[in-house]
């Protein structure tokens, strides 16, 4: 049954607003909040990052989102990116492979609905894999969750927009012909008329919400830190009482005590 346009807007918000809780439940840790402020990487936060990133991929792919026309889309693009920002090459990568080589079981099986779409299995496995190398590329230009600006998040949404393009609109034409009676102006014109469209939607929709959750927990945190220390400075320049007072003050303002310790 082909589902209305509010499914599709139902089934999206319900899709990003998991997202939004899992990343929520995510910066309670400690640990995921030095990640995303410190550009240093250990192989224990590597790899954490990488069975994250590879697991939200797969479930990307398992809950695609139904559109009008046919079409079932996913976020596994904005995923690879955000997961490249966040972490680099080293992270970045290795997610996009997960996801596309998940893709590109479609040629040998349909077990899942993931792997579900015999014709466009290469072609999606290529874009979840070049979307991992966008977001390292991104990455090593300075693009970061804890130094994100206006400028570079218009330059992530940008580079995402391109990468569907080039994905859907050449590597999915290209490719399709190789593994179906579909030639490649079918497939073009397939893909333009069927799944573009929900891609871009679903994908950009999710960066944004990705982004901002991000880095509002990014600027928190350095208020948080900025006011560590005030506190220290307040109590080496004026004494333990205005000490006092600034943990005062900051407890009024929702930062407890025990946060204020420089660490």
């Amino acid at each position: 049954m082909d589902p209305s346009p509010a499914d599709t807007a139902f089934d999206l918000l319900f899709l990003v607003s998991l997202a939004i809780t899992i990343l929520y439940l995510s910066t309670r840790s400690r640990w995921f909040v030095r990640i995303l402020l410190s550009k240093d990487r250990s192989p224990r936060s590597i790899a954490i990052l990488i069975v994250a990133g590879g697991i939200l991929q797969i479930l990307s792919l398992e809950f695609s989102i139904p559109f009008p026309g046919g079409a079932m889309a996913d976020i596994r693009i904005s995923l690879a990116i955000l997961f490249g920002i966040i972490g680099g090459p080293a992270v970045s990568i290795p997610v996009g492979l997960i996801g596309g080589a998940y893709r590109m079981g479609g040629l040998f099986w349909s077990g899942f609905n993931g792997t579900l779409g015999y014709t466009l299995a290469v072609g999606g496995g290529i874009n979840a894999i070049g979307a991992g190398m966008v977001g390292a590329l991104l990455n090593r230009k300075g693009i970061t969750i804890s130094d994100l600006n206006k400028r570079g998040l218009a330059i992530t949404m940008l580079s995402t927009i391109l990468w569907i393009l080039v994905g859907i609109e050449l590597i999915d034409p290209i490719t399709a012909p190789l593994f179906s009676e579909m030639d490649a102006a079918e497939a073009f014109y397939f893909t333009s008329r069927t799944i573009l469209v929900p891609i871009m939607v679903a994908n950009l929709f999710a960066m944004t919400v990705f982004m901002s959750v991000l880095n509002g927990v990014v600027m928190e945190e350095k208020k948080k830190r900025f006011l560590q220390k005030l506190v220290q400075r307040y109590e080496e320049l004026i004494g333990p009482v205005a000490g006092r007072i600034a943990r005062d003050t900051a407890k009024e303002e929702g930062y407890p005590p025990e946060d204020l310790k420089e660490k």
